[in-house]
């Protein structure tokens, strides 16, 4: 198989399983407060949702 059939059926798996699971999360660090050398950050959950 050449390189660009395997991205595609990647794609096309990825796809079907985005469809079947409803959506996935991911969790995002932020920087809150920035100080000289002391650095806050927080971590945030997003969902995102992948229509039918």
């Amino acid at each position: 198989m050449n390189p660009i059939k395997l991205v595609a059926v990647g794609l096309i798996v990825a796809g079907v399983l985005a469809l079947a699971y409803g959506g996935f999360s991911y969790t995002k660090d932020t920087t809150v407060v920035k100080l000289g050398t002391l650095e806050i950050s927080a971590k945030e959950k997003q969902t995102v949702n992948v229509p039918m």
